[in-house]
């Protein structure tokens, strides 16, 4: 066993699925599946259960939990080498759990930059489960997302409060209950029947995240046989789909309605959910990380520009 097995089961362990990790990797599904077949039988146990998703098995958690640690001190190593050697500019991998906060975090790189302009960045945009998972294994140096409670370790900041709001068109209602459109939407907003949404078309986030995770709950406590149209894990996608007026989804209100420069959200028909629905949009990073200075540095840079940002 050596590192580089390591980085293949974390990648299926955060992929949870062999197809798409052998793709992030560069390798075929085949290769991927050889050598996790391979550990399991250096181990003498399963990893995974083969299951749609993949998902990790008591010995894989375990496994998981060492791979991980092991991996972020051979990260560390190479960097504290790099640092001496002085081979070259540092770089900071930078995770977005949502698109809508591209915006401000271009002022704070520009921020950042006036005292450390040699830095690099690589900017990754994936789930917010996949993100905690590469803070953790220290594939992510930074991440904004919305980060586990009470987990010591990570040091964590407040961003802003988000919602999560069921959104579709008007067009989309008039099309499922044609004149009754409007007493249906009215039912909704009224009486909280959200079982009237059966009806509708809808598209899901497959991505694991925190909408998702309420959308999939929601959708079991409020809409048992929904009318499921289309699946897709980019946001881009699901939003664009939902503007044609093809289907309703989740989204995220204040995320949203940056990313579409409408504060309003005024395309949709909007259905708020309650506090069950609110989270919170956080800033932060691996408390014993590799590039800890240099991440505490972009955390001024953050507290210097949020504080005059408004979502």
């Amino acid at each position: 066993m050596n590192f580089q097995n390591l980085e293949y089961f974390i990648a299926a362990a955060t992929e949870c699925n062999f197809t798409k990790a052998a793709e992030k990797l560069y390798i075929t599904q085949q290769s991927l599946s050889g050598q996790i077949a391979g550990i399991e039988k250096e181990l003498n146990v399963k990893l995974f259960y083969r299951s749609k998703p993949l998902r990790l098995t008591e010995a894989g958690e375990v496994f998981y939990s060492y791979a991980t640690s092991l991996l972020r001190d051979y990260r560390k190593l190479r960097y504290e080498m790099d640092m001496i050697s002085k081979s070259g500019p540092e770089t900071l991998n930078i995770g977005f759990a949502f698109n809508g906060v591209l915006p401000v975090f271009k002022n704070i790189l520009t921020d950042y930059r006036r005292k450390n302009a040699s830095t690099q960045y690589q900017i990754i945009r994936m789930s917010g489960d996949e993100l905690i998972k590469s803070l953790r294994d220290g594939s992510v140096d930074f991440a904004i997302t919305h980060f586990p409670d009470n987990d010591p370790a990570f040091v964590c900041y407040p961003l802003f409060r988000e919602e999560t709001i069921i959104i579709g068109t008007y067009e989309m209602f008039q099309n499922t209950f044609g004149p009754s459109a409007d007493a249906v939407i009215e039912e909704i907003r009224v009486k909280g029947d959200f079982s009237l949404l059966g009806r509708c078309p809808y598209i899901k986030n497959t991505k694991n995240g925190v909408v998702s995770r309420f959308a999939n709950r929601f959708i079991a406590e409020h809409i048992p046989v929904p009318n499921l149209v289309a699946e897709t894990d980019s946001f881009d996608t699901l939003l664009e789909f939902c503007k044609t007026g093809a289907a309703f989804s989740f989204f995220p209100r204040n995320i949203t309605a940056n990313y579409m420069h409408d504060d309003k959200l005024s395309p949709f028909v909007v259905f708020e959910l309650g506090e069950s629905a609110e989270f919170l949009v956080q800033y932060g990073y691996l408390r014993d990380g590799v590039k800890k200075a240099s991440v505490e540095e972009l955390v001024e840079s953050v507290q210097r520009v949020v504080g005059s940002y408004t979502f």
